[in-house]
């Protein structure tokens, strides 16, 4: 952690990750290039799910639009999407554009994490930076640990003579 500048507590917590996803800005169809990550706000005009030849997994094709354009998008397993999206449902899309394998002159995107919204609704994520936490958490049960094994240790220190610690 001192290659990180981490030397106190204080260090640890103010650390910041290596990467954020700023997902404030919501990007226009139009604008999408392949090998970009963008947040957008669209409809749903479309979507269909394709089984595959061993019946059981489902790509789930849907079409979205804005006042910009229309963007196809791709859902992997995606089956269980099948009937919650109604044409003229308002999405909110994250991830990364794609140029589709199929048909090279389409951009697409791929698996992209979805928030389902309403227009008189505001999004509860996508107007914030998700910032990961998990380095936090991480931080935080490694000392919970480091903690609870000393009280262990010296609970087995107390009570008994053949703690580890004894043995030379």
């Amino acid at each position: 952690m001192a290659k990180r500048g981490i030397h106190t507590l204080e260090d640890l917590l103010t650390y910041l990750p290596f990467r954020y996803e700023d997902r404030i800005h919501f990007s226009n169809v139009k604008d999408i290039q392949p090998n970009g990550v963008y947040t957008i706000r669209v409809q749903v005009m479309s979507g269909q799910a394709v089984r595959t030849m061993r019946g059981r997994d489902a790509i789930f094709h849907l079409l979205v639009r804005d006042a910009t354009g229309q963007l196809p998008c791709k859902f992997f397993h995606g089956g269980y999407l099948e009937g919650r999206l109604k044409p003229g449902q308002t999405l909110i899309l994250h991830g990364k554009a794609e140029i589709d394998k199929l048909r090279p002159a389409r951009i697409e995107m791929v698996n992209p994490q979805m928030e389902m919204t309403s227009d008189e609704m505001d999004s509860t994520e996508a107007g914030r930076m998700a910032i990961d936490m998990v380095w936090a958490e991480i931080a935080l049960a490694a000392l919970a640990g480091m903690a609870f094994y000393g009280c262990v240790t010296l609970a087995e220190r107390a009570t008994t003579f053949w703690h580890p610690s004894y043995r030379t």
